[in-house]
């Protein structure tokens, strides 16, 4: 008996660890203006953060770019200059060259995948 306890106990343990990874790699509520499309083909859209974050990169010139490639905006959000909030997170697997869903059309961008979206501010 104590031996089941203890095995769902590490199972508990080894499943909060595994459900956490995602969150730490979850941008929730992230204000973002629609760009232009990033890859017809995948339906990747290029979006600029509003208020850039460590998602943001420095190019050779030292500027910051806050434009990043998405994978799942609905239709609807893709208006050019539109303002809305996601929730995204990175799929490092999404980043390897044999697997990439999108070639870089415009320049090299993280690709992040949207899990939901907004036009309302999100509320703590």
């Amino acid at each position: 008996m104590k031996r089941i306890i203890y095995c769902l106990f590490v199972f508990l343990v080894v499943a909060t660890v595994f459900s956490c990874k995602k969150d730490r790699n979850t941008r929730e509520c992230v204000e973002v203006k629609y760009v232009m499309d990033y890859c017809p083909t995948t339906g990747a859209a290029l979006l600029r953060l509003v208020n850039p974050n460590s998602d943001s990169f420095t190019d050779e010139r030292g500027n910051v770019v806050s434009e990043v490639a998405f994978l799942n905006v609905p239709d609807s959000f893709k208006v050019k200059d539109k303002v809305f909030f996601v929730s995204y997170h990175y799929d490092a697997a999404l980043d390897k060259p044999d697997v990439k869903p999108c070639p870089a059309i415009f320049g090299p961008a993280k690709i992040f995948v949207i899990d939901s979206v907004s036009e309302i501010e999100c509320k703590d």
